[in-house]
């Protein structure tokens, strides 16, 4: 039977690592301005890339050529100090034409390498382009060696963390409330649970030690800063020390076990719980869930989530270390009141885990489309589908199995079905750790996600300045709301002399006949289209802005808008 199931958890582990290698999705690309493929009426003055993660300081390049591999940019890369997501650089004046940048990044969230590149065109005074070659990116490959790592924290904190609550909260005051605590193969039992806290606790330290050297070897070598900077690097560093620092104390637990046994209170199981806590939280503040827009909602529910797998998963895992001494027969009162009290414990960190699950789904995840659309959505699919045979085991176990351990005609019978069934709903909590790690070395898909940002095209034409915003980015065909807004180009003043406005849609290289739709005027400079299904095709749409005015001829400003396009 052992021998099954460690052929499934390899089996399961490879097939994870299968999955998340060909995701290989780490700090991605946003957005940028210029727009990947995007195709500009005049020349941008520097260009900026906003990542789906914090860019770690020192590491961000961007690197723009022309046709000719001539480099354009000037200056170095600059981090903003309001996003670090986000990086920059100048350009030197450059002429119409096909322009290629190529980027580069470590994430100050997982400690990820990522790079990419993408095009942009500057058309001519008559408003035609080059052609535009499609987007590229990449990132390191997602190694087995980092989700082992990961797996071995998560497993570690659960482990440590439940077996200290089991022996400390459990285990003793049940020995206490049956008077069976004087008993050897009580104190065996007790010691194997110290000594099990104290495995979970060198795992801690085994995988966060190899996380952080991992993440140091991407670190450039001229900037030691870095060590700070990252969020990842900084909490993992702290959840390191709190690991050594728990090792410390599950060692003083061991030496003061006969103490425990006596009937003095294990003050330092306390401790050692609050370090485990604190061991999770301190890791949550380096995560993807810290990173998102949701300020310490993220890193909060993070918490909770691992502080409940902990408490759940890491209490079954205990529970299956100790099953010879609950099945010792003398200690059978003492195993049905830990299964009690365990089974109250349990449905605590249900709520916890089902609570704060919720709130990372939505951060992390965002819809329902990306939910079931996505990889990073299937493995949290495959979380909740494991979570509810759990349920299951753990409510047939309280409602059914349970009550027949207050009977000491069916107390051994009981017991034995609780053993049993713990080992089954412990094999699972297991494989759910085992998603954790691979979820936690994929980007989210909320944060790649640009929103409802806007594309926006600026020209001058005729003294005018055209500045031309469409709703949402134009990704794929749509309907779009477009809005126009026009300024005097002389002293940017608003320029309230149009009579009216017309787009002017062409579908480049297509025999699909252009068509004109009238726009309506808000104000004197201000005009709009809203939810039109114009852009109906993939390609570059050719967008002409005319506008009437009360003096003096038309005058046209020409855009063009890729839609569609890969990249």
């Amino acid at each position: 039977m052992r021998l099954r199931v460690l052929a499934c958890i390899v089996l399961l582990a490879l097939s994870l690592y299968g999955v998340a290698t060909v995701v290989q999705a780490h700090a991605e690309y946003v957005t940028s301005e210029p727009h990947a493929n995007g195709i500009l009426p005049t020349a941008p003055t520097g260009v900026s890339i906003t990542l789906s993660e914090a860019a770690q300081a020192g590491t961000a390049s961007i690197r723009v050529t022309d046709v000719n591999g001539t480099r354009v940019d000037r200056g170095t890369v600059n981090r903003s100090a309001s996003d670090p997501r986000t990086f920059s650089v100048g350009l030197a004046p450059i002429a119409p034409g096909v322009y290629t940048v190529t980027w580069s990044a470590v994430s100050a969230v997982d400690g990820h390498f990522t790079a990419g590149s993408f095009a942009f065109a500057v058309q001519d005074s008559k408003g035609n382009f080059p052609p535009i070659p499609g987007a590229t990116s990449g990132s390191q490959p997602i190694s087995l060696a980092e989700i082992a790592a990961r797996g071995l924290t998560f497993a570690g904190l659960a482990i440590a963390l439940g077996a200290v609550i089991l022996a400390g909260f459990l285990w003793i005051p049940a020995g206490e409330e049956t008077g069976l605590s004087d008993r050897p193969s009580f104190g065996w039992g007790y010691r194997a649970l110290l000594q099990w806290a104290w495995v979970g606790a060198v795992l801690v330290v085994v995988g966060t030690s190899a996380l952080w050297v991992n993440a140091l070897i991407l670190l450039p070598p001229a900037d030691p800063g870095g060590l700070v900077g990252s969020a990842f690097l900084a909490a993992t560093a702290a959840r390191l020390t709190l690991a050594i620092a728990l090792l410390i104390v599950l060692w003083v637990a061991s030496r003061r076990a006969a103490r425990a046994l006596s009937g003095v209170r294990p003050v330092e199981l306390l401790v050692a719980a609050g370090l485990g806590v604190a061991a999770i939280m301190a890791g949550s503040a380096g995560t993807h869930a810290a990173a998102a827009s949701w300020g310490l909602a993220g890193p909060l529910a993070d918490s909770i989530h691992l502080i409940g797998v902990s408490l759940w998963v890491g209490g079954l895992l205990g529970l299956l270390r100790i099953r010879p001494w609950l099945r010792e027969p003398d200690l059978r009162p003492v195993a049905g009141e830990v299964f009690a009290v365990f089974s109250e414990l349990a449905g605590w960190a249900v709520a916890l885990v089902l609570g704060a699950g919720v709130v990372l789904s939505l951060i992390l995840v965002g819809t329902l489309d990306a939910l079931v659309g996505t990889t990073y959505g299937w493995i949290v699919l495959a979380k909740i589908s494991l979570f509810a045979p759990m349920l299951a085991i753990g409510a047939w176990n309280r409602y059914r199995v349970l009550p027949a351990s207050g009977d000491p005609a069916t107390l051994p019978g009981s017991v034995s079905n609780l053993a049993r069934n713990v080992r089954f709903e412990a094999v699972l909590g297991a494989v759910v750790l085992a998603l954790a790690a691979v979820l936690t070395t994929i980007s989210p898909v909320a944060s790649t996600n640009p929103g409802d940002a806007s594309y926006r095209l600026v020209a001058s034409s005729d003294g005018i300045v055209f500045d031309l915003q469409i709703f949402p980015f134009p990704s794929v065909p749509d309907p779009y709301t477009f809005v126009l807004f026009l300024y005097n180009q002389t002293n940017g003043a608003e320029y309230n002399d149009a009579t009216n406005a017309t787009l002017r849609f062409t579908l480049l290289n297509s025999g699909i006949p252009r068509q004109d739709i009238p726009m309506t005027q808000v104000h004197g400079y201000h005009f709009y289209i809203d939810q039109t299904p114009v852009l109906s095709k993939p390609g570059y749409w050719k967008i002409e802005a005319l506008v009437s005015r009360t003096t003096g001829l038309d005058v046209t400003a020409t855009f063009n808008v890729p839609v569609g396009i890969p990249g």
